[in-house]
């Protein structure tokens, strides 16, 4: 009974997300309280969400991914692994895995969810295809157990079942149905949306000096349309700032503009700046917003990025695809998917040196190991050997030395 309840919960949950997926692709929009429409491609239009997404979907897509397995050893990089060439050479015959994770990236960011179909070749993963959100309709089938139609407009659709879809999720209450990211955080774009469409406004019609024209008595409705017309096309717009104002028959022009310190709007663009990355979670000098940086904190910030942005997207992407991609007897035998952070993580050239200096003096790394950190080719076998340093000795073999000198 429980699971025929989960199963119906399922069902209604995905039922509703596609009736509100619906509204929006009908509509295109979701409405800010600003009055500001807002969708997917509206949002992109705000420079800070731009270049959130950006960032984000570059820095993860540019991460080197590899097949590796477990062993008593320790771990091995199988570089002869087929899904190796999929993630490190080409995802498909025409896109390269950069160009491949990217727009599933970006999906996930602007709408929940990302979409990556595995094309299969003898019950082998042969392909892998970035998938439009737009084209993607999630379904349960009557045991509880997800598909995709995909939709490829005038050639058609196909039902792609869920062992062949890597499907990347944003947050979730009920681990089926993420909310939509740019609907949740409509406001916040919409103001930013309104902010920019003020200062373009400001400038396209704004009438340098700006204020009241007075005239003395009633005028007529001619004579008030001339006088209209010709301040307009003699004051109005960006390049008719400070030219003389001539007036006629007494009338006299009262300024009444405001600042713009007065109007905040700088200040209002500036934090919606730092709302935006707030809601991403990424830090403002990741968006050239450098007001609060300083030279001494970036590597900081560049952790902070890592761990508290970049993670929440690496971890299930290295799940998924371990999942979705090895056979289950690969994973038995210790075979797993990760990505290699150590690009973004390493420090400068000097700090990395003096690190592997210890690392190699105290022999918890050889010369091959770090070389191959360095992007650089191995030494051949003599580089695998490591280091003991000759002034110390682990306790097991002074204890047995002790023990042979006494029974002498």
């Amino acid at each position: 009974m429980g699971l025929f309840n989960r199963e119906k919960k399922i069902k209604a949950s995905v039922k509703e997300v596609e009736w509100i997926n619906s509204l929006l692709d009908e509509y295109g929009t979701t409405t800010s309280s600003s009055g500001i429409q807002i969708s997917r491609d509206t949002a992109l239009k705000v420079a800070a969400v731009y270049s959130c997404v950006k960032v984000i979907s570059n820095q993860i897509a540019q991460l080197p991914m590899g097949v590796y397995r477990t062993t008593e050893k320790g771990r091995i990089k199988d570089k002869d692994h087929p899904v190796y060439r999929l993630l490190h050479t080409e995802f498909n015959e025409y896109t390269i895995p950069f160009y491949g994770i990217r727009p599933a990236i970006i999906n996930l960011l602007l709408t929940g969810y990302g979409y990556i179909m595995i094309n299969r070749k003898d019950g082998m993963p042969n392909e892998l295809w970035p998938i439009d959100t737009k084209r993607v309709t999630k379904e349960v089938n009557q045991k509880g157990k997800p598909r995709y139609k995909v939709d490829f407009g005038k050639e058609g659709y196909i039902y792609v079942s869920y062992t062949d879809m890597i499907e990347l999720q944003g947050i979730s209450t009920d681990g089926v149905v993420p909310y939509n990211p740019v609907k949740i955080f409509a406001d916040a774009i919409g103001l930013s949306r309104a902010a920019e469409k003020y200062s373009s406004d400001f400038f396209k019609n704004g009438i340098t000096p700006s204020g009241v024209v007075e005239v003395a008595g009633a005028m007529g409705e001619r004579a008030y349309k001339r006088l209209k017309k010709s301040i307009n096309d003699a004051h109005g717009g960006l390049g008719s700032k400070h030219k003389v104002m001539l007036l006629e028959d007494g009338a006299k022009f009262n300024k009444i503009s405001a600042p713009p310190e007065e109007a905040q709007t700088i200040e209002a663009r500036k934090f919606q700046v730092i709302e935006v990355a707030r809601f991403f979670n990424v830090p403002p000098s990741k968006i050239m917003d450098y007001e609060r940086a300083t030279w001494g904190n970036m590597e900081e910030v560049n952790r902070q990025f890592v761990n508290d942005c970049l993670m929440e997207y690496i971890i299930p992407i290295e799940q998924l695809f371990t999942k979705q991609l090895l056979m289950d007897s690969e994973k038995q035998d210790g075979y797993y998917i990760k990505i290699n952070l150590s690009g973004l993580l390493r420090g400068k050239q000097s700090e990395r040196y003096t690190s592997y200096a210890q690392a190699r003096q105290w022999g918890w790394l050889n010369a091959n190991e770090i070389r191959e950190m360095e992007e650089m080719s191995n030494i051949g076998p003599q580089g695998d050997i490591y280091l003991t340093p000759t002034n110390m000795a682990d306790s097991l073999s002074i204890n047995k030395e002790t023990n042979q000198g006494e029974q002498k």
